[in-house]
């Protein structure tokens, strides 16, 4: 993964900063959140309740960068109650989408996004908290899940499967499990449905944890 330390010749390191500066957002394997008004541009209104889901899924998506490249969990809803809000909030602040618009105009957004390829191209120092993501979400279409087993990742990714079917998500998850080695930053996939998808069945729910309202459940499951 690329928050390891590694030796590298003015070529190499060229290359490297080469590489980081023309890569670009998957859309082929990703649809990426879609990017509000700017009059919301201090997020989604949420209630207590969501903020706290969200809290449990920000930190795991957190945990263990530098060394966990991929990680599953399940966030299990019925329907109608706000998880797909959350889910968009989450995915609009994890890739940096409400501090662009917060930014102001169009020079200041691109001055924030010059700061961020140059942060990038310095990948020996340590990320901040508030260092974008990539964000987006999968779809069943068959040229998408098949891009997933060449899906390079470039820089930490968020990846929301919502309602996939279960061949399809089966699909999506031994791709990025196969693939995880190559990954370069870390990826994230979370599962949003009613529940726990038989799909999922052989990996293991290493923690969980149930919303106050008793209405959503968040499982963080461990690769067998």
């Amino acid at each position: 993964m690329q928050e390891r330390q590694e030796a590298a010749g003015p070529w190499a390191m060229a290359r490297r900063i080469g590489a980081t500066l023309i890569a670009r957002y998957d859309s082929r394997a990703l649809r990426p959140p879609v990017t509000p008004d700017s009059a919301t541009a201090h997020g989604l209104a949420l209630s207590p309740h969501q903020e706290e889901v969200q809290r449990w899924v920000l930190a795991w998506c957190r945990q263990g960068i530098g060394e966990q490249p991929f990680a599953l969990a399940v966030l299990a809803s019925p329907p109608g109650i706000g998880t797909a809000a959350l889910v968009e909030d989450l995915a609009l602040r994890l890739d940096g989408t409400w501090l662009m618009l917060a930014a102001g105009g169009r020079w200041a957004q691109r001055l924030m996004r010059l700061r961020v390829k140059w942060d990038e191209c310095s990948w020996w120092r340590s990320r901040g908290a508030e260092a974008p993501w990539d964000s987006g979400y999968l779809g069943d279409q068959p040229a998408a899940l098949a891009r997933l087993v060449r899906f390079e990742p470039r820089r930490p990714t968020l990846m929301v499967a919502p309602g996939l079917a279960d061949a399809s998500l089966r699909q999506a998850v031994q791709a990025l499990s196969a693939r995880q080695a190559a990954f370069a930053h870390p990826v994230r996939l979370l599962v949003v449905d009613t529940t726990l998808s038989a799909a999922l069945a052989h990996w293991p729910v290493e923690g969980a944890a149930v919303s106050r309202s008793g209405r959503v459940c968040f499982h963080r499951l461990r690769e067998p």
